[in-house]
């Protein structure tokens, strides 16, 4: 009896063991065989799929905080890339991206991302326009798309006011004739009312925040005819 019960188990660990012998050798093989087939099979198919990705090419990288416009188009363009290299959440068209204001700085040669990007810091009330108002300097090149700059009036006798404290850049560019710079803001009616004024008793400038956490300065600008 106690033979019998000896043989039976020995048949069954020596069963269990071919069992074992046979998913180990032949049947796991065969399925990451088959596994490893169709991963390249589709990563095949993936690298003969090609999109049309925007690519950064300018020679000088795109600061964090800078906001895309116009005037950097020239440094983006569109490359065909196979589907399995491109980036996540990737941008095709420079259209989807002007105006708004990286989060992260972007590189020559770099694909671009929606990841990239970040929404304005300054809440609107809807009420600001769009304006460009001609500024006499950039502080040395440091005024750029999204930065914070306080908007100041020099008058003739070489004192300053405060126009319209911290406001957000959207664009700058050289001014025609190399006279100054043309500036973009989003103002209020009220703000585009004292900058209207304020042109035409001196000219403009602007004073640029070291970081965006910085207290806004006092406005001090008061009107001539208010005066």
């Amino acid at each position: 009896m106690k033979k019998n019960i000896v043989i039976k188990a020995a048949l069954f660990l020596l069963s269990m063991s071919l069992v074992a012998g046979i998913y180990t050798f032949i049947v796991i093989p065969s399925v990451k065989k088959e596994e490893k087939n169709i991963y390249e099979q589709k990563l095949k198919a993936e690298m003969h799929t090609y999109m049309s990705v925007l690519v950064y090419t300018g020679e000088t990288p795109l600061l964090e905080d800078t906001i895309i416009t116009s005037a950097v188009e020239t440094c983006f363009e569109k490359v065909q890339m196979p589907f399995g290299c491109v980036t996540s959440n990737y941008v095709s068209e420079f259209e989807d991206i002007c105006g708004l204001q990286l989060e992260y700085a972007v590189c020559k040669g770099q694909q671009v991302s929606y990841n990239n990007f970040k929404s304005f810091l300054k809440e609107y009330d809807g009420s600001e326009r769009l304006k460009e108002f001609q500024i006499n300097g950039i502080v040395a090149g440091q005024a750029m798309p999204g930065r914070f700059a306080d908007i100041l009036l020099e008058y003739p006798d070489g004192s300053v006011a405060v126009v319209v404290p911290k406001i957000q850049i959207y664009d700058i560019q050289q001014g025609k004739d190399d006279e100054g710079y043309i500036a973009v803001f989003a103002v209020s009616e009220d703000e585009h009312r004292d900058l209207v004024e304020a042109v035409k008793e001196g000219v403009l400038d602007v004073r640029i925040y070291l970081d965006d956490l910085q207290e806004a300065s006092v406005k001090t600008y008061i009107p001539a005819s208010v005066i």
